[in-house]
């Protein structure tokens, strides 16, 4: 926010140039606190932002190096002190996530791999919907907007290293890409003011009800979107119906087992509502391994296991359709309040030992 605010002005004059320097310094300051503490991927987002501040906004390598520097060392050990008393040793969360998901090891592609070009051609279409036309024309039209964009561009394109990729891995650089759009549409609404007769009126309005065209899909496609992403956590929903049905075991040491699907969609810790019970997310375990661990239940993505019995089916989005009659319009405007029919089908599936010993 403070990198954008300072972008809406022209240069400053001398007698600000110093403050404006030191309120840009505090940019970095708080990227390395977040990157150090929150999300250490926010680091590929320094790099495109201290390159933006010395090469366009002139700022002071030395400041940054200070001030980044210093308050790092702060949030580790901030980060290590708070978080090794929780997890009751030694550790730095932001680390070992790095060292998990670093290129070298790629580790992280066990999860899943898209190619180079996932986020451009992909993700940030989805993500940014008519935002992306907007900020096309703000880059073009907008003088200021263009550092903003190519320090998105360069942080979406770094992470693009990485094999495995997720949309989520690029939310940080939406606000940079939305800046460019809001700039792009008061490009386009202002030649309507601008445009007075013949010509440039005609392409003023065609210019506005064109932008608000593009504003109202993006609407719709993030209600629809909203919705589909609702129904997308099957996980989740199985977890909490697991704990419904093993109400009356929740003092016993019980043994659970979630599989990767679970996993993803939607189970966390959070959601562990039993302190006698004990939950595994261990992989690559077969139908014999699950038993000899004495697994009392399990929220699995296979419908039928062998030794346990089916107590629970979760549904998950599985697509939508355009209602065909009448009657099929009102159900779903009813059920959603949208005219499309969101269609679910079962996911992950919640299973009882068939051991009468446990």
């Amino acid at each position: 926010n403070l990198l954008l605010r300072e972008n809406r002005s022209r240069s400053p004059s001398r007698s600000r140039a110093d403050e404006r320097g030191r309120r840009l310094s505090r940019v970095v300051l708080y990227l390395t606190f977040g990157a150090a503490i929150f999300r250490c991927d926010l680091a590929l987002l320094i790099i495109p932002v201290a390159l933006t501040l010395l090469v366009v906004w002139k700022a002071s390598l030395k400041r940054m190096i200070l001030s980044g520097a210093g308050f790092s060392a702060l949030a580790v050990g901030l980060t290590v002190a708070v978080d090794s008393a929780f997890w009751g040793r030694p550790i730095w969360p932001e680390l070992s996530v790095f060292l998990f998901n670093n290129p070298v090891d790629n580790r992280s592609a066990q999860w899943g791999v898209h190619s180079a070009h996932w986020y451009f051609s992909s993700a940030l279409p989805r993500a940014l919907t008519g935002s992306l036309l907007f900020a096309g024309v703000g880059t073009l039209y907008e003088r200021r907007a263009r550092p903003i964009v190519l320090i998105a561009l360069a942080y979406v394109g770094l992470f693009s290293i990485l094999p495995h990729k997720e949309v989520r891995f690029i939310f940080p650089a939406l606000p940079f890409f939305n800046v460019a759009a809001a700039a792009g549409l008061d490009r386009l609404l202002f030649k309507v003011k601008k445009g007075r007769k013949g010509r440039a009126k005609v392409a003023g309005l065609v210019a506005a009800v064109g932008a608000v065209g593009v504003v109202g899909v993006s609407v719709a496609y993030t209600c629809v979107a909203a919705k589909a992403s609702a129904l997308n956590y099957p996980g989740g929903a199985a977890f909490e119906a697991l704990h419904a049905i093993g109400r009356a075991e929740r003092d016993l040491p019980v043994k659970v087992h979630i599989c990767d699907l679970a996993a993803k969609s939607g189970v966390t810790r959070f959601g562990e509502e039993y302190g006698a019970w004990t939950y595994s997310k261990e992989d690559y375990l077969g139908d014999g391994e699950l038993r000899r661990k004495g697994f009392d239940y399990l929220v699995s993505e296979e419908a039928e296991v062998p030794g346990y019995r089916r107590v629970g089916a979760i549904a998950g989005f599985a697509g939508v359709v355009v209602p065909k009659t009448l009657d099929d319009l009102r159900s779903a405007v009813m059920a959603s309040g949208l005219p499309l029919a969101f269609q679910t089908a079962n996911q992950v599936y919640i299973h009882h030992t068939l051991d009468k010993k446990r």
